[in-house]
């Protein structure tokens, strides 16, 4: 016979912050708090910024344009991470070439720099 399995308890707790004014109560663990709180900032300020347009007049209708406009906000980087990275690597590619073709040059210098050092001086000024 098989045991269940114990799954710690995490140390939850009610956390109370403002929306638009509005008193909410969340519960969330202790290492979450910092994360909700940030949340709740982006989400009030949204939502104040679409207050600010006047165009919405429920706070239902302006919480689903606020909901909106960061959806848009979460679209757009995602979108843009491929780009970012595949500029990284391009930029990546074209300094490992630079750095090749420095390398083929010092090892030039070097290889034309052993063949006059042994050379005698005398040789060096013949012509």
């Amino acid at each position: 016979m098989s045991r269940p399995s114990v799954v710690p308890e995490l140390a939850v707790e009610n956390v109370a912050v403002k929306i638009m004014g509005r008193d909410y109560v969340f519960a969330c663990s202790a290492d979450e708090r910092d994360s909700l709180l940030r949340c709740v900032a982006l989400v009030d300020d949204k939502m104040n910024s679409v207050k600010m347009m006047g165009k919405l007049g429920s706070i239902d209708r302006i919480a689903v344009m606020a909901a909106l406009m960061i959806a848009n906000e979460l679209i757009a980087l995602r979108d843009s991470e491929p780009k970012e990275s595949h500029d990284e690597a391009l930029a990546i590619e074209e300094t490992l070439r630079r750095m090749q073709s420095l390398s083929e040059e010092i090892r030039q210098f070097v290889d034309d720099t052993q063949v006059y050092s042994t050379s005698s001086p005398n040789e060096l000024f013949r012509h």
